[in-house]
């Protein structure tokens, strides 16, 4: 059986592990990552919110107490934590952050009120930018830290052992986290056997280091990501 490492933070990796397990494949679970919440109160209720990660979902809109508040979502996944977490009106992009402006220019009736972007320290693009240049009024709060988590000769151990072929990226950041561990134990992801599978080519296009295989997904959603793990092992490539 092939061994596919996921370096989802803890908590987001149970449909992951279940749906490759049902493709064949042995995850292997170590996050890069840990994140922390931030503690913030809003002294105002927003127009309109936008969530570009699953991680500012939880971390974020715990705080807005009108469920009835239009949420703007990066993808179809978060977009479904937004709903389990009881909100009404949700509107997702095409998994990019880029699409959230054409969301807000289709759907946001008016340019009144404050469009909150709850999310992490670090951007991967600058939606407050993309609005406040359209004309409305935007803020970014940060509600979550992310947490660098190095990897130890154990893991290194744990990785022979288990014979593993692959690893999934979620993040760009997790990727370049991987390479420089991977480095300080004297290796690249190629000298190891080692191919990579990104959600994204944004993700795909951070790594620095030689691979075996390096990949990303067609579309950058993780339904397309395992969809195209599937096809790949289906036709050999795995």
């Amino acid at each position: 059986m092939t061994s596919i490492l996921v370096t989802r933070p803890e908590g987001q990796t149970s449909t992951t592990v279940r749906t490759l397990g049902d493709m064949g494949l042995n995850a292997i679970v170590r996050p890069l990552t840990r994140v922390e919440p931030v503690d913030f109160e809003l002294n105002y209720e927003p127009a309109a919110v936008v969530v570009t990660s699953v991680n500012g979902a939880l971390h974020g809109l715990n705080r807005i107490a009108n469920k009835s508040t239009r949420v703007y979502t990066v993808g179809k996944r978060t977009a479904e934590v937004v709903r389990e977490m009881g909100f009404d009106i949700v509107i997702d992009g095409d998994g990019t952050a880029k699409s959230i402006l054409g969301l807000v220019h289709t759907f946001q009736q008016s340019v009144g009120g404050t469009i909150v972007h709850l999310s992490g320290e670090t951007l991967a693009h600058d939606v407050v930018a993309d609005l406040t240049g359209a004309g409305y009024t935007a803020h970014r709060q940060v509600c979550y830290e992310t947490h660098r988590l190095d990897l130890t000769q154990e893991d290194m151990d744990t990785f022979q052992q288990a014979k593993i072929s692959w690893v999934v990226f979620y993040s760009a950041t997790a990727l370049t986290i991987f390479e420089e561990e991977v480095g300080k134990f004297g290796a690249t992801p190629e000298s190891l056997g080692l191919s990579a599978h990104c959600l994204s080519e944004r993700i795909k296009a951070a790594s620095a280091q030689p691979w075996k295989g390096l990949t990303a997904a067609p579309y950058p959603e993780e339904f397309s990501l395992l969809a195209s793990m599937k096809r790949m092992i289906e036709n050999g490539g795995l």
